[in-house]
């Protein structure tokens, strides 16, 4: 048993009714939808993604806190090919 089964339908609403940019409104979606009985094969159809991406969802609400759940760790990324100045010059062209 995680943290998800301690959480309730009228927090992950107010999580909503926080959450900023559309793929973790996605995920707190699934999770009130979860939350409510519908199958992990339901809920990845009706998000449009695959089953395990569903679950990797309900997991981050199980292992985060949950204002942070929705969301994606920040990553670093491939480094930039472009020296800071080049960059600059690259943007006043465009």
């Amino acid at each position: 048993m995680g943290r998800f089964d301690d959480i309730t339908l009228e927090e992950l609403h107010g999580l909503r009714e926080q959450t900023e940019g559309e793929i973790p409104r996605e995920r707190v979606l699934a999770a009130i939808g979860r939350k409510r009985g519908d199958e992990i094969d339901r809920l990845a159809e009706r998000h449009g993604v695959v089953e395990k991406t569903i679950r990797n969802w309900l997991d981050w609400f199980d292992e985060e806190p949950i204002e942070q759940a929705p969301y994606d760790e920040s990553r670093s990324g491939r480094p930039s090919k472009l020296e800071h100045n080049q960059r600059e010059e690259l943007f006043e062209h465009l």
